[in-house]
């Protein structure tokens, strides 16, 4: 087991890249950092993606097929979906939908062209739920109802909570 990062992780997610090397992505709630780490083979790489003092809740990776990272992200400091990559040289950073605190979960997953395809799923109240679902279409980003509003047999996505980050 190694400590990859001293502070603490929230909302940790992980992939593994085509040489089995893990990647992480997650909230450093002590520092208010967007991060994501990987294994290069000889140690720990860090990386700060957002740190505009915000608050990142639901944080999800994908590697795409060269084994580049996209992060998805509820920004709750600016009430907004955010999607991030890395095009090889820096950080690229995209508001997807402007949201208040009704988001409870995000997923991201990319198509077999590297494209982001993100699920959302919203609580307004106890029976008013709703997963949509959101992609880049002509540089804008275009999301869809998935289905009518009403209660949802979601199990809901909890904050995974670790002093520390180990592998």
């Amino acid at each position: 087991m190694q400590t990859v990062d001293r502070y603490a992780g929230q909302f940790l997610s992980q992939a593994l890249d085509q040489q089995g090397h893990p990647h992480l992505a997650y909230y450093d709630s002590a520092n208010a950092d967007l991060k994501y780490a990987y294994w290069d083979g000889a140690g720990w790489v860090i990386h700060v993606v957002d740190e505009t003092d915000i608050t990142a809740w639901y944080v999800t990776l994908a590697l795409d097929s060269f084994d580049q990272p996209h992060i998805g992200y509820y920004n709750a400091s600016q009430a907004s979906v955010q999607y991030t990559f890395w095009n090889g040289a820096a950080w690229q950073r995209q508001i997807v939908i402007s949201a208040n605190n009704a988001i409870r979960a995000l997923s991201l997953d990319l198509d077999a062209d590297n494209q982001p395809q993100l699920s959302l799923f919203t609580e307004h109240s106890w029976d008013q739920n709703a997963l949509w679902y959101a992609r880049p279409s002509n540089g804008f980003w275009q999301i869809e109802l998935s289905n009518n509003p009403g209660r949802l047999a979601v199990t809901p996505h909890w904050p995974l909570i670790v002093p520390s980050i180990r592998i």
